[in-house]
């Protein structure tokens, strides 16, 4: 069996980009912009992929975020802005939502692009 060695899925930095272009994420005041959510921790992580015992799996990269958020409108802006339909966030997963100590948690996968024979 064939499979691909390079993924097609976004790199960190496209996808960093992507987060912080949300108008959920940040506005601007006076010609600045300001962050309405702060990111703690951010982790990608590969969690499926292809070897030779197991050549028909996909790619499967998982997005762990946690922030805070000045106003829970803000986070809950953000939480829609993740559901919309966008070029990263692979729709057919969930998108895990929490709550806890005043930090918000979301993680969710991102679209595997990879061409598979």
């Amino acid at each position: 069996f064939n499979f691909p060695l390079l993924p097609l899925v976004p790199k960190v930095s496209d996808f960093l980009e992507w987060l912080c272009t949300l108008p959920s994420s940040v506005e601007m005041a006076n010609g600045k912009k300001r962050a309405l959510i702060q990111v703690e921790n951010f982790a990608y992580q590969f969690v499926k992929a292809p070897d030779k015992n197991r050549p028909r799996e996909h790619y499967q990269v998982k997005v762990d975020l946690t922030f805070t958020a000045q106003e829970s409108m803000h986070a809950r802006e953000f939480h829609s802005a993740l559901l919309e339909p966008n070029q990263f966030i692979d729709p057919r997963s969930e998108v895990k939502w929490s709550f806890s100590e005043g930090k918000y948690r979301t993680s969710f996968f991102l679209k595997d692009l990879t061409t598979y024979y």
